[in-house]
């Protein structure tokens, strides 16, 4: 049972393996805007997970959140969500 404040990715970057999410990600989280998650490509789309699990994500940047609602955003980096089926 989850209670509290949660927070899904307020963006998508949308690739394949080797065609610059990281790179990518990794610019825009040099953003004063961006809350960390625990994992850039948690690849909730292509692999088996809960959404549960998914939520635990971002769940331990939502301080950042709380702190500042208006313009902490998380994002989710995931390889591969072009090729899901």
């Amino acid at each position: 049972d989850i209670k509290g404040l949660h927070c899904l990715p307020y963006f998508h970057i949308v690739g394949v393996s080797k065609c610059g999410t990281t790179d990518l990600y990794k610019r825009l989280d040099n953003h004063h805007s961006i809350a960390r998650s625990t994992n850039k490509g948690p690849h909730f789309w292509d692999e088996k997970h809960t959404f549960d699990w998914y939520l635990d994500i971002y769940n331990a940047g939502h301080r950042s959140v709380e702190e500042n609602p208006t313009t902490a955003i998380f994002g989710d980096a995931s390889s591969n969500t072009l090729t899901y089926s």
